[in-house]
């Protein structure tokens, strides 16, 4: 137990907190609770020690005027909760080190552990402790000049903010603790006052039965507050030029799945070190390490010319990957799925057209639907200048245009285009389609919608984030010929008399 007594009435306090600990071993053992003196505490002001010892005199009980560790968060003194809050900074710090030595072999699961485990500490002593922002300047030093530039294989320092920010956003939820510890302390306190008042009260009241109204209310406009602050940043970091379509392209729903994604290999979420790095690369717009000047096509080569080069069947590959997955994901919950079902013959559209995956029982019972997949690549000289909502609204156009009447007039189902962008972004008509084969899945399952959205959504990012990071550093020359070894002359015994009598 941890005891703490302010100067008001200290001597009564004493006295009821003695009262009580003489209380608790008398009855404690009768229930199986037995008192250890050794481990309790009481922290008190020095002016009050004297006081305290002369009422806890032969108890056992120790007392501190400095402060006390109390479920993982000190108690007493500034200076002794400095000390404390050092001391595990310098110790986390440490463990950072560590992480980024990892981190240059295995960047994906240093991030994921990174994110989801040693930072998440740090949180709860921000939350239970005041006063502690600037104690981090150490551990932020560490962040910025040592973990992301490992993490990233090159890091301009100007993507700082932007690392900072949730993922959603575009950024990788590697926060600055410099900047939120205060606030995290802010939001904790605000959170848990209807508790407190509660316990100082103590007494039930019929206020006490909608506490948890309460309290869920609190941390609703907590969590509006930082989608506010988040969208701020977003807003300030978006008036420059250089960041602006970097966030646009990475805060699409969706793109950024494959960050928030544990390395499960059961599923294909795991990447080698120059995969995750390259992926970091192109979401960040930032240059490609050994990517050859040219490309086999005789242009100069980049990360947009490689994403939309037609040579070396990257473009299709990325296609019927995409195309692949999305029937995996219907085989679940529909009937006849098909990849690319024949159209029925028309003038239109010629005697050997198909789309690319067919599938019943998607929208209604016994109803077809038919699909068709593009990806897009928003870099490519096409797209500069053009609005990222227009290009998808664009393509999809284009495929009711070119396919819409004839399904639903001579092949008698629904048709749904489904586009995407290489950053991973999707058009409305397939964010519709997602939603309701998750929803398919979820009934079927018998699991969450939000779990079964997020597992097809991740699903279609892996797919189309592998195809991309492979036409980035494919080979793109041609196919060596087949040779007929039969018919070569291997000249394995050079035509010498020293080696007559070995042929």
């Amino acid at each position: 137990q941890i005891w703490y007594a302010d100067d008001a009435g200290a001597t009564g306090v004493f006295k009821h907190l003695k009262e009580w600990w003489d209380l608790l071993n008398k009855q404690g053992p009768k229930l199986g609770y037995f008192p250890e003196p050794t481990k309790s505490w009481l922290v008190v002001k020095p002016e009050l020690k004297s006081e305290a010892e002369a009422v806890f005199k032969g108890t056992g009980v120790n007392i501190t005027i400095e402060g006390r560790k109390y479920l993982g968060s000190p108690i007493g003194t500034e200076a002794y909760m400095d000390s404390f809050v050092t001391e595990l900074i310098n110790e986390w710090t440490q463990e950072l080190l560590d992480l980024t030595k990892i981190c240059s072999y295995e960047p994906q699961v240093c991030y994921a552990a990174y994110v989801f485990g040693l930072s998440k500490r740090w949180l709860y002593i921000m939350r239970t402790t005041p006063r502690v922002a600037n104690l981090f300047e150490g551990l932020e030093s560490c962040i910025s000049e040592k973990f992301l530039p490992t993490l990233f294989r090159q890091f301009p320092h100007n993507l700082r903010e932007i690392v900072s920010l949730p993922a959603r956003f575009g950024g990788m939820s590697i926060f600055n603790p410099t900047k939120v510890a205060d606030d995290e302390h802010k939001y904790s306190k605000a959170a848990t006052t209807p508790l407190v008042d509660l316990i100082m009260k103590q007494k039930l009241s019929f206020d006490s039965i909608n506490i948890h109204e309460e309290v869920k209310s609190k941390k609703t406009a907590i969590a509006a507050d930082k989608l506010g602050n988040s969208k701020h940043l977003q807003e300030t970091l978006m008036n420059d030029h250089h960041l602006s379509d970097i966030i646009l392209h990475q805060s699409q729903k969706g793109a950024s799945l494959w960050l928030t994604t544990l390395p499960v290999a059961n599923f294909g979420f795991v990447m080698n070190a120059q995969e995750f790095q390259d992926a970091l690369c192109l979401r960040y717009n930032l240059p490609i390490p050994s990517m050859p000047t040219f490309c086999a096509c005789g242009k100069q080569n980049s990360v947009d010319h490689a994403l939309s080069c037609m040579k070396g069947g990257y473009t299709i590959m990325r296609h019927n990957n995409v195309r692949d997955t999305e029937a995996s994901l219907l085989q679940e919950v529909c009937k006849d799925v098909t990849i690319e079902p024949p159209l029925i013959p028309s003038k239109e559209l010629g005697d050997k057209s198909s789309l690319d995956v067919g599938a019943r029982g998607l929208w209604s019972g016994l109803e077809k639907t038919l699909c068709d997949v593009r990806i897009f690549h928003p870099g490519a000289d096409s797209y500069k200048n053009k609005n990222l909502d227009a290009i998808f609204k664009s393509h999809e156009k284009q495929k009711k245009d070119k396919y819409l009447t004839h399904v639903l007039n001579k092949e008698k189902c629904s048709f749904t285009p489904l586009v995407f962008s290489t950053h991973g972004g999707n058009g409305p008509e397939a964010d519709r389609f997602h939603k309701r084969l998750a929803t398919l899945i979820a009934k079927k399952r018998n699991i969450l919608y939000s779990e079964a959205v997020s597992y097809v959504r991740r699903r279609i990012r892996f797919s189309i984030l592998r195809t991309t990071l492979i036409a980035l550093r494919g080979y793109r020359g041609k196919n060596a010929k087949d040779v007929n070894l039969a018919e070569e002359d291997l000249n394995l015994f050079p035509s010498s008399s020293r080696y007559e009598h070995l042929v």
